[in-house]
């Protein structure tokens, strides 16, 4: 059940400021799916695109271990090719 988590709240669902205030937990989206902590980046990838999602939970030993969003893996992807 990865520590029991049952959903995420992201900042775009939260926004705009100016609408009457929101539940979290009718705001949250679901969890998203679950990637191996020592998963290859390709697989995050291509578990994101059969997902349409830009984070996953990263999984070590059957508990959450951190969130793996897409922005983090381009920037990982791109690091070596500096100009």
């Amino acid at each position: 059940d990865l520590d029991h988590t049952i959903g995420l709240l992201y900042l775009d669902d939260a926004l705009p400021l100016e609408q009457e205030e929101k539940n979290i937990t009718k705001t949250m989206r679901k969890a998203p799916p679950s990637i191996d902590f020592h998963a290859p980046l390709e697989s995050a990838l291509a578990q994101m695109a059969e997902y349409h999602t830009s984070v996953l939970i990263a999984e070590k030993d059957g508990k959450v271990a951190g969130l793996l969003t897409l922005t983090a893996i381009n920037k990982q992807i791109f690091q070596s090719y500096s100009l």
